[in-house]
């Protein structure tokens, strides 16, 4: 997972700015009505970011007996989301606002849409509040669906709130083949909570992320192949080692909990693969 900047703008103004071209005049009486209601629910979600408590947030079923549910949910859809919406700006903002344009969800696709951290359809009043909004990949955002978490541990990482890149917890493991393959799982940190290391291991798994990164894992060893072969005629194991040691390094300098970071050092700390196990295929 990787970290974002939270998003400055205000939930407030963005609001208005969504609704300020609804020409139906009760309906922009109605949205304007629950301005206040945004910005509350808004601050709400912020301190429990900072909490790291989202679970402790109860679901909009009512919005003031004013708005329903779905004519908030178009004005994410039409009057954000939308090409030429007036908020159409800020939409791209934030999906700008992942370094690379990778998702910061997933770590290796590109980022095509926003995602509700929070889902739409049960929290409303959220759903053009900019912390809620995160620039994720087609697959992570569908992947995760409309869950709601209602423990801490059932809390999937926010690239907003939760900065877990100080210290490695994503690993692999060389399967001897043939074909040779590169599995992945995620260990505990010490140094952290039993919560924090299980909302890692839950983001994991919502994102799918082993079966992912395997699949990666096994287009990079096709192209290295080769590669490896010949310094194994030329030389020995040790420099094949020694290869595969010095691109874990970039790795690691660029991103330590990538899974070009974890796979380079399993293979690199695996005698068999160095010995010529990565020929099996």
């Amino acid at each position: 997972m990787r970290v974002i900047v939270k998003p400055e703008e205000d939930p407030k103004d963005v609001f208005l700015t969504c609704i300020s071209h609804v020409a139906n005049k009760s309906l922009k009486d109605k949205l304007s009505s629950v301005v206040d209601n945004v910005n509350k629910a808004a601050e709400e979600f912020n301190r429990n970011g900072m909490d790291k408590s989202f679970y402790r947030l109860n679901e909009h079923d009512n919005i003031a007996k004013k708005v329903t549910e779905n004519e908030m949910v178009l004005v994410y859809t039409n009057r954000m989301a939308k090409k030429g919406a007036p908020g159409r700006s800020v939409y791209d903002k934030l999906k700008a606002s992942a370094p690379q344009g990778i998702c910061p969800l997933c770590g290796q696709r590109t980022v095509s849409t926003l995602d509700h951290y929070l889902p739409k359809a049960r929290f409303p009043l959220l759903v053009v509040v900019p912390f809620n909004l995160v620039p994720a990949c087609y697959d992570c955002n569908k992947l995760k669906r409309s869950t709601v978490p209602t423990t801490t541990e059932e809390q999937t990482l926010h690239p907003y709130y939760d900065d877990v890149t100080s210290v490695q917890w994503l690993f692999a493991e060389v399967v001897k083949g043939p074909p040779v393959s590169i599995s992945f799982f995620v260990k505990d940190v010490d140094d952290w909570s039993d919560a924090m290391n299980a909302r890692i291991k839950q983001h994991f798994n919502i994102y799918g992320l082993g079966s992912l990164y395997t699949s990666q894992a096994g287009a990079e060893l096709a192209n290295i192949r080769c590669q490896l072969k010949n310094i194994l005629v030329k030389s020995n194991s040790e420099d094949v080692r020694d290869q595969l040691l010095d691109a874990f390094k970039t790795r690691n300098n660029n991103h330590r909990n990538s899974w070009g970071t974890a796979m380079y050092k399993a293979m690199a700390d695996n005698e068999w693969f160095c010995n010529g196990g990565f020929k099996a295929k």
